[in-house]
């Protein structure tokens, strides 16, 4: 299990809230993502908030 994972579930959190850069499908598979191991791995809601260039926004 991952820290942020082992973390959310000590502290006994609802959702634990991420980031992501926005990277394409094939830079995520190469390079592994915090976002998406976390998402495998929490027993909680993961929330993952895309970056602001992601979704056209600024």
């Amino acid at each position: 299990m991952d820290g942020l994972a082992i973390a959310a579930r000590d502290r006994k959190a609802a959702v634990t809230v991420l980031g992501s850069r926005g990277r394409s499908a094939v830079r995520e598979i190469v390079l592994g993502s915090v976002a998406m191991s976390t998402l495998h791995r929490a027993h909680r809601l993961v929330l993952v908030v895309p970056h602001q260039d992601s979704v056209g926004i600024g």
